[in-house]
């Protein structure tokens, strides 16, 4: 659940209807990928332990996090790099709810990459 799908919406990553039933029914939502950006475009490149590329900046990686928890979620799960922990945790840290104009302004941002998507998804 990242602002990189929400610029990108298709048949297999609208997250939308998910979070308005688990609402509807009380049921909690951990989101995944916040911090995702693309699929790394050369293994040669890969310099983080992620199947994914993520944000690595600052304010990539709080403009990521923030837009997350704007949604109706109950948690966002960190990335799974230790080095960009310290990073995440300022950005929880310093957490403010986003206006929709912000929110729409961080997904057009990233309107250049792809949903995140891998073979093994299927």
């Amino acid at each position: 659940l990242n602002r990189v799908h929400a610029a990108g919406f298709n048949d297999w990553n609208d997250w939308r209807d998910l979070l308005k039933t688990a609402g509807r029914q009380e049921v909690g939502i951990f989101a995944i990928k916040a911090a995702a950006k693309r699929l790394w475009e050369k293994e040669s490149q890969q310099r983080y332990n992620t199947w994914y590329e993520p944000f690595d900046s600052a304010e990539d990686l709080q403009k990521s996090l923030w837009y997350t928890l704007n949604q109706p979620v109950s948690s966002a799960v960190t990335p799974g790099e230790l080095k960009l922990l310290p990073v995440v945790i300022q950005a929880a840290q310093n957490y403010r709810t986003l206006s929709v104009a912000e929110q729409d302004s961080v997904i057009s941002e990233v309107k250049q990459y792809p949903p995140l998507y891998a073979p093994f998804m299927d």
